[in-house]
């Protein structure tokens, strides 16, 4: 808690009056010979100053505090301009991106250059196999005249059969035969961290409806934006420090979630439960949080500009030092007792 001025002033009063009452107490001692004068006001301005020096190291680590606090979400927020900034140039005119940009345009075009190549190795392989299936058609049909000849119909039905499987072989795309199984873009069944970074490692991003409450993520660094946890329980979960931004948390349970200083910026979290959740220094910068309950939850120096709080329950929300929020609120008034 922070001390009041006047607590400060009055104590460097008194300070300033026990010194004053140590130099009397020493000339009164000196005069009258009593020890009494200046051990008191002596001991009283020792005291007062050892509490003025624990005074100014508390309000020194505070500072010192704060100041970490703010530089850290200075630099997230520059991060995050100039995501905005990389963005809006990607999104260009293509006679803006070639004034700006010719050195991309010719990496472009050997990237063509190379796709070209590719695109053409299979077509050559498919050329081949048709000149084959034609040297085949025409061995089979000499081979018919020859058993036409012998009047040998049971054996012209069989070659017969036979050139059509070798049409139909050949005709089909040879990238049937030599498919792979796609990995599903949906998660299985996931109980534990392991099994939910396996899948994500091979590619899985839609994890809708899972249980995985009380599970730790933090111990992985690995981005988790653009992951579709909608509906998903995440209770108790630990997402501390991780990058979830623009990640879809739609009706998720969040409620007692650890997400300090994690990245959800531009998130969608439409009526998701985040009930007791700890957001400190969290960046929820555009982040959608219509209709999500945070009855009782710490955004204690979170960044919440442009974030949509509309109908969300505010019920106990800590605010403290957290930016951007009353201007996130005016125009969504929510009343929270």
């Amino acid at each position: 808690m922070t001390r009041k001025p006047s607590n400060s002033t009055w104590l460097d009063s008194v300070e300033g009056l026990s010194l004053v009452g140590a130099v009397l107490g020493t000339v009164a001692g000196l005069a009258f010979q009593q020890l009494i004068y200046v051990s008191a006001p002596l001991a009283l301005a020792l005291v007062m100053n050892f509490v003025n020096r624990q005074r100014h190291e508390e309000e020194l680590e505070r500072s010192l505090g704060d100041r970490v606090v703010e530089t850290r979400l200075e630099v997230e927020r520059q991060f995050e301009d100039e995501l905005s900034r990389v963005r809006d140039e990607a999104s260009l005119t293509p006679d803006e991106v070639q004034t700006t940009a010719n050195e991309d345009l010719l990496a472009v075009q050997e990237q063509l250059q190379q796709l070209q190549v590719q695109t053409q190795q299979p077509m050559v392989a498919v050329a081949e196999l048709q000149q084959q299936i034609s040297t085949l058609s025409t061995q089979v049909a000499r081979a018919l005249a020859n058993l036409e000849n012998l009047g040998t119909g049971v054996a012209t039905g069989m070659l017969q059969g036979v050139v059509k499987a070798s049409q139909e072989t050949g005709e089909r795309d040879p990238s049937e035969s030599t498919s792979e199984s796609v990995a599903p873009d949906r998660a299985s069944e996931v109980a534990s961290a392991d099994e939910f970074w396996k899948q994500y490692q091979r590619g899985v991003r839609q994890f809708a409806g899972v249980n995985l409450s009380q599970v730790n993520f933090s111990q992985r660094r690995d981005y988790l934006d653009g992951t579709d946890f909608s509906r998903a329980n995440l209770q108790g979960a630990n997402f501390m420090g991780l990058n979830l931004g623009e990640a879809t948390l739609k009706e998720a349970t969040l409620d007692e979630a650890q997400l300090d200083y994690g990245n959800l910026s531009r998130s969608q979290l439409q009526n998701a439960s985040l009930v007791g959740a700890t957001l400190r220094g969290a960046n929820l910068r555009r982040a959608d949080l219509r209709g999500a309950n945070l009855e009782n939850a710490d955004l204690s120096y979170a960044d919440v500009t442009d974030a949509n709080f509309e109908g969300a329950n505010l019920k106990g929300v800590k605010f403290f030092r957290s930016r951007g929020y009353e201007q996130a609120l005016q125009s969504q008034f929510v009343a929270a007792s």
